[in-house]
């Protein structure tokens, strides 16, 4: 027998989803979207994804550009009504 003949060919949407650090949720929104390839031998059988999809990913993976907080001025906003105590 090859060895490679017992090697895995499909994941689970669980160990797709540990291998990928994406959430369970996230791998079957993008399944159900046409981007993730995968198996199912009838309905509500088990999902089988392939591992090439490891390799090829199709989920792109856009880390948030995260904008440092901005500074608020003390200067530039009044208010109305009294000035408070520690501010004079």
């Amino acid at each position: 027998m090859p060895a490679n003949s017992h090697t895995k060919q499909f994941l689970s949407v669980a160990e797709f989803s540990q291998l990928t650090g994406d959430s369970q949720s996230t791998v079957r929104r993008e399944i159900r979207a046409g981007n993730l390839p995968y198996r199912q031998s009838g309905p509500r059988k088990k999902i089988k994804i392939p591992i090439a999809a490891l390799e090829n990913p199709s989920i792109e993976r856009n880390p948030q550009q995260i904008e440092p907080p901005k500074q608020v001025d003390d200067q530039t906003e009044t208010f109305s009504g009294p000035q408070p105590d520690w501010l004079s």
